[in-house]
């Protein structure tokens, strides 16, 4: 959804607009939660702006703790899935991920019931 507020250029969560210059400021705010600042680093680093593009990866390399600033990095350079990981955000990224492998293979189970080829 924030991608696609930042692609049109304005709407964003809850309708408020995404302003390139406070996506910057989350992501240099050491202060900043961290899942806030991968994400704003992220959506800097997908932007149509080569200026937000090169905020988002040099607040990845200004950053002082090491693991923050791989995960900035990895976030900056399109990478959301590592930058979580980094971060230690990342169990409900893999729970999320273990619960939709589940349904798939609930969904091919009983697809495969219905056409009489029960695996």
């Amino acid at each position: 959804a924030l991608e696609g507020a930042l692609a049109q250029g304005g709407v964003g969560y809850r309708g408020a607009a995404t302003d390139p210059a406070q996506l910057v400021a989350l992501t240099e705010n050491p202060a900043a939660p961290a899942d806030a600042r991968l994400g704003a680093a992220y959506l800097g680093a997908r932007s149509t702006d080569p200026e937000l593009r090169r905020r988002a990866r040099l607040a990845a390399d200004a950053c002082a703790e090491p693991r923050m600033r791989d995960a900035l990095d990895h976030a900056a350079n399109g990478d959301l899935h590592g930058a979580a990981a980094l971060a230690g955000l990342a169990p409900d990224v893999a729970e999320a991920d273990g619960e939709a492998e589940a349904e798939l293979a609930a969904e091919e189970e009983a697809r495969a019931v219905r056409m009489g080829q029960r695996r």
